[in-house]
Formats: C-alpha cells, structure tokens, sequence
C-alpha cells in the first residue's frame, strides 16, 4: 500500500503543476497529514496505520481522477469511527461506516443536501455511540469535526463557474480534514514516559494482583489498549504469572510436605522417648529397685547402688517427666520448681494429645527454670487452659525481666516444636516488669499444621520479645 500511495502522491503532483498554490497546497497538506498519522500510529494501532494511508490513497486517486472524488470519505468515516481498532464496536457506528462506504462510491449521492446533512448526524451519532461504548468521551472529537465539515456545507465544490467563491469552501474543507486527522493521531498516539509513570503511580496507590487486572486498567487509557508494545508485555506477563502461578504452588505443596515432616519427627520423637523411658523403668529401674532394697537389708550392702538408682531416675524422668502418662496437670504439680518457688498453678480443661502434653511440658519447665536462675525473688503463676480446640499455657513472674533474646538456645527449640504442631512461642520481658512466657497449640495433633503469617506479615510463632534462656 505504501507504494500505492507513494504512486498516487506522484501522479497528483503532476496536476498540482497546473493548479495555484492556493488550491494544491490545502489539497498537498490532507494528503501529507493521513500519511503523517499513519507514521506515527504504526507502533501504537496498525489499524489505524493502514486506514490512514488508504485515505491518503483515496485522497489522491481522488485528486487524479474526478469520479473517485469522495472515495476518500468511505475510509475517513471509518477511521474516525472505529479508532483505534480496525472496526467500530457500536452497531450504530458500524452501519454508518457500511453506508459511508456505498455512498462514496456514488457522486451524485453527495450533490444532495438532505444526504449531505443526513451523513454528517450519522456520523456525529455514530461517533457518540462509539464513545459510550469505549466510555471515552475523547473519541466524539473526530466525528464532531467530520460531521460540521458535512453539515456546514464544507464539501468539495466543483470548481466550475465562480472559482474564487469555491475556493474557501474547499481550504475550509482540508483544513478541517487536516484537524481531524490531527485529532486521530493525539487518540492513538504512544503514551510518553511521564504519562507512563503517571499510570504507574496510579497503579501503585491500587495494587495490581495478576496481569488480567493490569489489562483492563490499561484498556481503559486511550491508546494504551492498541500499543504493540503493552500487548506484548501484558502477554509476557500473563505468561510469567502462570509460570509463577505454577511455581509458587510446588512451594505451598513443598511447605505443607516439610511441615507435616516436622509434625512427624515431633510426634515420633515424643514416642520414642515415652518408649525408651518405659523401657529403661521396666528392664532396669525397677530391678534396680528391687536389688537396692535387698541390699539395704543385707549385712554388706552394695556401695553406690543407690545412686546408681538415683541417676537411673533422672535418666528415666528426661525422657519421660513423672506422672505425665496420667495428664500434663499432674505432671506440672510433681515438677520440683513448683513448690521450690512456691508457684501458683492454675489449670482448666482436660487432656491433650501426648505430644502436644509433652512439648507443653518442657515449655513450663523451662520457664520455671529461667524463672530459678534469673528472675529473683518475685510471684510466680502457671495457667494452663484447654477449653475450646488449643490448649495454653502461660509461665509469668513479676521478676526483674529485661532479658536477652540472644542468650541460649532452649526457647528457641521450644518455639522450633510448637510451631511443628502447628502452635506458637511468644515471649514478653520489659526491664522492671518481669516476663511472661505464653505457649499455644492445637489439642490435637492432627490439627497441627503451618499458621498463617499475622497481620504484619511475622510469623505469630517468631513475634518474641526478649526471650530469656541459657539452655
């Protein structure tokens, strides 16, 4: 078509020799100008592109040849009508292209002034209609211009008889065709980077979540929509978020694997140590006992059986507290540290999975242990709650707090095991106030499983303050 239109260019210019400059340059500029919109709308819509140059093409074959004077009407109504696409997407608007089209290929059509002034409100409402159904106003601009040339009376004279009146009716008609075609070239042309940015601001007070939303704020910019460039990134990015999409759901399918990994180890090491104390107590402990009291009634007697027994004991109660097969709340009240620093233990609800009573456990004896080394002379309170489906338990004291994250690893663990099953370690030590050391977790271990971030995005099990441990 480029050739086409660089052909009729040519053979124009060869009656332009013959006219004055007052008559071949306005008809030069319409020409020039539907090319010049077809350069700068290539990037942005090749729609638009290739009806500007077929105008500029009609223009001139109409220029050359009288019978094909209003060809170029048929492609301008559509250009106007339908930008930046290819074809209107109003009915309307499209029935006035189809009948500006037949009528350019009819002459004596446009010698009729009903006609002329029938075109120019199609037109007008047919630009309306497009506009309400891109919902841009800004689109009524080039209709409007096309339709006052039509109905104002602006239309191509023949230049017989009195010539010096024809003539301004005919610079009056290019220049307004020149307006129009400047008029399409500022709705589609390619955004500048400071529009750009603009866009991009906007976009960042509203967060686009997926490239489906992006696309529709981008469809509703005039010229964005048409951009070759946009699409192709839009369509880049839709790939990308599926390959993301993709990903990201291996990582949640890998995080649920790891978490309920960990479940596993805490359960089966909870097991495994219920196992293991149970056996030394039956295979050993206990005929230990029996050998020791024999002993004691004995004349001899056996030198260190009975510390041997003693560390027996202990070794049997790391693995396995005593009295935490009957309950947790049994359990706490035969820990040593409950009457050594005269705690007050309150407990509400029933049992929990052995687990889950075991990790709780160790949480309540190393508080009280920290609380022992650390806190001074001060109240201690021990609450442990199961009503509902989580069971908590909270170690405080009225100490001297202010301790130190950093130090040790215990809490750490701890937090480490709760978060397994699916709970969380929180820890609470002002300077002067004292500390308090709050645990929850599901009752049941089946229950356990990774929590949600809060509502800052930290890890709830993770939010400590000032743990105090030096285990």
């Amino acid at each position: 078509m480029a050739v086409a239109v660089a052909g009729s260019a040519v053979a124009a210019a060869g009656v332009y020799v013959n006219l004055p400059a007052s008559q071949w340059l306005p008809d030069l500029a319409v020409g020039v100008a539907a090319v010049a919109v077809a350069v700068m709308t290539w990037r942005s819509s090749a729609a638009v592109s290739v009806l500007a140059l077929a105008m500029a093409l009609a223009w001139w074959v109409g220029t050359i040849w009288p019978q094909a004077l209003y060809w170029h009407r048929g492609v301008l109504i559509q250009l106007v009508l339908s930008l930046p696409r290819a074809w209107p997407r109003s009915r309307v608007a499209g029935a006035v292209v189809v009948a500006g089209y037949v009528a350019s290929l009819i002459p004596l059509v446009w010698q009729s002034e009903w006609f002329v002034m029938a075109a120019a409100v199609g037109v007008l409402v047919g630009g309306v209609m497009e506009a309400r159904a891109r919902q841009r106003a800004g689109f009524v601009v080039a209709p409007l211009l096309l339709g006052l040339a039509m109905s104002g009376g602006v239309l191509v004279p023949s230049l017989e008889g009195d010539e010096a009146g024809a003539l301004p009716t005919l610079i009056g008609y290019d220049v307004l065709l020149v307006l129009v075609l400047v008029v399409v070239a500022r709705l589609v042309r390619v955004p500048t980077r400071a529009e750009l940015t603009d866009l991009a601001v906007d976009l960042g007070r509203a967060p686009v979540r997926d490239a489906s939303t992006l696309g529709q704020l981008v469809r509703a910019e005039p010229g964005l929509d048409v951009d070759r460039t946009i699409q192709a990134a839009l369509t880049e990015a839709s790939r990308l978020e599926s390959g993301n999409e993709h990903v990201r759901e291996e990582v949640r399918t890998a995080l649920v694997s790891v978490a309920e990994s960990r479940r596993r180890l805490v359960v089966a090491a909870a097991t495994e140590r219920a196992r293991l104390a149970e056996e030394l107590e039956r295979t050993m402990a206990d005929p230990l006992r029996t050998l020791a009291a024999e002993a004691h009634e004995s004349v001899a007697g056996v030198p260190g059986l009975e510390r041997a027994v003693e560390g027996l004991d202990a070794a049997v109660a790391g693995l396995r507290p005593p009295g935490l097969a009957a309950g947790l709340v049994g359990a706490l009240r035969e820990h040593p540290l409950i009457a050594t620093l005269n705690v007050t233990l309150v407990a509400i609800g029933g049992r929990c999975d052995d687990a889950v009573e075991d990790t709780l456990y160790a949480v309540a004896a190393e508080g009280l242990t920290n609380v022992a080394k650390y806190a001074g002379p001060c109240r201690v309170i021990v609450q442990y709650d199961t009503a509902g489906s989580v069971a908590s338990l909270e170690v405080s004291d009225d100490g001297v707090g202010g301790a130190v994250p950093a130090n040790g690893s215990g809490l750490t663990g701890l937090a480490d095991r709760l978060e397994a099953l699916g709970g969380s370690l929180v820890v609470s030590s002002d300077a002067g106030v004292g500390t308090r050391l709050m645990a929850s977790v599901p009752r049941a271990v089946k229950e356990a499983g990774p929590r949600p971030p809060s509502a800052d995005g930290t890890p709830l099990e993770r939010r400590t303050s000032a743990p105090r441990s030096s285990a």
